[in-house]
């Protein structure tokens, strides 16, 4: 009976020591996966603002553009 005794204290703490390595595996785990979201958000917004600043060269561009032509017709009609 003795010996029972022990083996059920050694496979009540092997339980317990794996429940709690495996909690921190877990935790282990959606930390990198809440890091790799907010990685994922970061490159998102480099995209995001890199095409920002494109359509704002473009919009640049066409304003230089009309400016050039509105000068040029000005010019027409002196």
């Amino acid at each position: 009976m003795k010996k029972l005794r022990t083996i059920l204290k050694v496979i009540t703490s092997t339980k317990d020591a794996v429940t709690k390595t495996v909690g921190g595996s877990f935790k282990f785990i959606d930390k990198l996966l809440e890091k790799e979201m907010i990685i994922g958000t970061i490159e998102e917004i480099k995209d995001q603002t890199g095409k920002v600043i494109e359509k704002s060269g473009e919009l640049y561009q066409k304003t230089v553009d009309k400016v050039e032509e509105i000068k040029d017709s000005n010019k027409e009609e002196e």
